[in-house]
């Protein structure tokens, strides 16, 4: 990519209670892209888009579910929270095993925070 910024692919881990959860971010030079998901189920999951707030316009949220239902908390919070960071759109799929994990939620939440 002569005129741009090279993607940058990362993958973490977190493992609790036997439980593993993994993210996968492509940073992009205007966006990011994660995949959030538990154990080897490397699926779309429920999928948010976020803005950094230098980008939104006035009285418009920071984050909108594009796609799915049984997470939508988990996925709006970490599509908020890795386009502040960056200061870039965000796209964040999270695929969980049940509905309302909040315990699964927390440990995607701890995840995201150890990306560098």
């Amino acid at each position: 990519m002569p005129f741009g910024m090279e993607p940058k692919i990362r993958r973490e881990t977190l493992s609790r209670q036997g439980r593993t959860f993994t993210v996968y971010l492509l940073e992009l030079e205007n966006a990011v892209v994660s995949f959030f998901f538990e154990e080897e189920k490397f699926r779309l999951g429920t999928l948010a888009l976020a803005l950094p707030r230098t980008l939104q316009p006035p009285g418009l949220g920071s984050s909108s579910i594009l796609l799915g239902h049984k997470n939508i908390n988990i996925a709006r919070i970490l599509a908020e929270y890795l386009s502040s960071r960056y200061g870039k759109l965000s796209l964040a799929s999270v695929f969980l095993q049940k509905e309302a994990d909040f315990e699964g939620a927390r440990n995607l939440l701890e995840l995201a925070k150890t990306l560098k």
